[in-house]
Parts: structure tokens; C-alpha cells; sequence
């Protein structure tokens, strides 16, 4: 059921994150705040699920499955963006 591993030995996700050149990228810190609070709204608009639920459901939606590891922290931003409800 796992990930299926090459004649290198590496499995697919492997693959993935070893064809990403984030050697020359540096991460913008200003990103953790706007997660955090995207993270905030969304939750306190479903305050019974658990962090751990908001994180997972939405690594299985984008197709990564039960392990948020290898998501990106846009992807994520936008997937929230689409989940929490606008007030008008």
C-alpha cells in the first residue's frame, strides 16, 4: 500500500522532494504569521475538529495522503483560503 520503490531505491515521494531545488530558496518567515492566522479563523469556525484534523484533511485533499510532511506551506495557504467562510 506504500509508496513502491525504484531500482535507486527511492519511493515516489522521494522522488518529489528530491526534484525540488529549495537549495537556492530561502522560505519567507513572513508566511508563518498569515498561516497561523488562516489556521486561526478556520479553526474557530469548527471548533470541534483538532489541529491535527485540519492539517491531515487537507493533505488528503490535495492528494498527499495521511502524511502532511511533504506539503507545501502555499498549498496549504491556499486550501485555506478556499475553507474558511467569508463574512460579509
Amino acid at each position: 500500500m506504500g509508496d513502491k520503490s525504484n531500482k535507486e531505491g527511492f519511493t515516489d515521494i522521494d522522488k518529489m522532494v528530491n526534484d525540488l531545488d529549495l537549495s537556492n530558496k530561502k522560505r519567507d518567515a513572513d508566511r508563518i504569521e498569515e498561516i497561523l492566522h488562516k489556521i486561526e479563523i478556520y479553526w474557530k469556525e469548527n471548533p470541534d475538529l483538532r489541529l491535527s484534523q485540519i492539517i491531515c484533511n487537507i493533505s488528503q485533499e490535495v492528494g498527499i495522503g495521511k502524511d502532511p510532511y511533504y506539503m507545501e506551506d502555499e498549498i496549504l495557504s491556499e486550501k485555506l483560503d478556499k475553507k474558511i467562510i467569508k463574512k460579509d
